[in-house]
């Protein structure tokens, strides 16, 4: 049954939806023959192999891919045979060692929700999430990107074919939120039509691993709601906001990550180069991730909360620091960052060399913020343990 109308059907979604299967069978087709595409691809897989080995692989690699391609015949089709099956499993087989996941089978695989999800890595959060509903036998969901990733034609036609939908930033004042406002909408239309959606709990990513959601994203869910004088718990309970967390042994970002923070605090805020977005995507595709861990939770009842969005962010909160899952980094940064060995138990001497090899090269201010980062997670999951005693 049909909860909820929007008042504005005014609203054109064509420049922000995710594409339809006809969408996707057209972009596939033009990817077959699309040869800068197919090297890159290609470039990929072979990458790390014998140089004499190389050129071989690539045309393997290529006119395997085209014969992939060719045979899309639905979004379906395009996330379980080339998303997931093919670039997330090479994802995998180069860069993790295990992954772990946990609350999916909890969900109702009729129904669908929102997923609020702690977000550190611009393509893997997502890509890891959606690979693991379909392990389960859940419906993959559209998955909110911002327009700043949006580098050009062909990577939003890739995003877009993967269920992506387009949330634009970095408007001024008046037109974001008018964005929020047609984005609410959206995502109320989603629910209607029974789409779950994957969607960053914070704008953006969080620099500091600190893992806060940011009340403004629920704000902007209930904008929608709010059109129709829907009260707030009501409208988000009807959303079935699920949090998520994601957990990375190691994270390929931090390094960059650590530079950023490093320049807001020298200079009051941080412009972004051109190409820095591409790079994290490189990086977190590339770098090595370890153990990972995906722990979906349960609807959140909205009803305690009244009005207050605040309070029913810090719920949000406590569910991801509980069941995020620190790695030996995570505890060396820690006892290195408070001069302490309290969590010395949970690492090894193999692993503090490990953890020198990669960022002891940094100079101070960067390796105090790569301290910060890693020791965040724990920080915010003791608070939480002390709450509770």
């Amino acid at each position: 049954m049909i909860f909820f109308k929007s008042r504005h059907p005014e609203y054109s979604f064509d420049d922000i939806r995710s594409f339809t299967d006809e969408e996707v069978v057209a972009a596939a087709k033009e990817w077959a023959s699309d040869k800068f595409f197919l090297e890159t691809v290609a470039a990929y897989f072979s990458a790390g192999k014998p140089s004499f080995l190389q050129p071989f692989l690539k045309k393997k690699v290529v006119k395997y891919l085209i014969t992939l391609l060719k045979s899309v015949d639905s979004v379906a089709s395009f996330q379980k045979n080339i998303i997931s099956d093919l670039v997330i499993a090479e994802i995998k087989k180069r860069t993790v060692k295990s992954i772990h996941y946990s609350g999916f089978e909890n969900l109702n695989p009729n129904d669908r929700y929102i997923f609020l999800s702690n977000h550190r890595d611009i393509v893997c959060d997502a890509a890891f999430f959606e690979d693991g509903m379909l392990k389960h036998g859940l419906k993959t969901t559209e998955i909110a990107f911002g327009s700043n990733l949006l580098v050009n034609k062909s990577v939003e036609k890739l995003i877009r074919s993967n269920k992506g939908c387009i949330f634009y930033r970095g408007l001024d004042l008046r037109k974001q939120y008018e964005e929020y406002s047609r984005f609410s909408a959206y995502i109320g239309k989603l629910m209607n039509d029974n789409q779950s959606l994957w969607l960053a709990h914070r704008p953006g990513r969080s620099k500091d691993a600190s893992h806060e959601t940011n009340p403004t994203v629920l704000k902007m869910i209930y904008l929608a709601g709010r059109s129709r004088g829907v009260s707030f718990p009501e409208y988000m309970n009807f959303c079935q906001i699920v949090p998520v967390a994601v957990s990375y042994e190691r994270d390929p970002a931090v390094p960059l990550m650590a530079k950023a923070l490093v320049f807001e605090e020298r200079d009051g805020k941080y412009e972004k180069s051109r190409d820095e977005d591409l790079q994290h995507i490189i990086s977190g595709v590339t770098g090595y991730k370890g153990e990972i861990h995906i722990a979906v939770g349960t609807p959140i009842d909205f009803t305690p909360f009244g009005k207050n969005a605040e309070a029913a962010a810090l719920e949000i909160d406590r569910f991801i620091h509980t069941q995020f899952v620190p790695g030996a980094f995570h505890y060396i940064a820690y006892d290195r960052m408070f001069h302490t060995d309290r969590f010395s138990c949970m690492y090894t001497d193999d692993d503090e060399t490990e953890f020198d090899s990669l960022y002891s090269r940094y100079e101070p201010m960067i390796y105090k913020k790569i301290l910060l980062q890693y020791a965040n997670p724990v920080v915010s999951k003791i608070k939480i343990e002390e709450i509770r005693k």
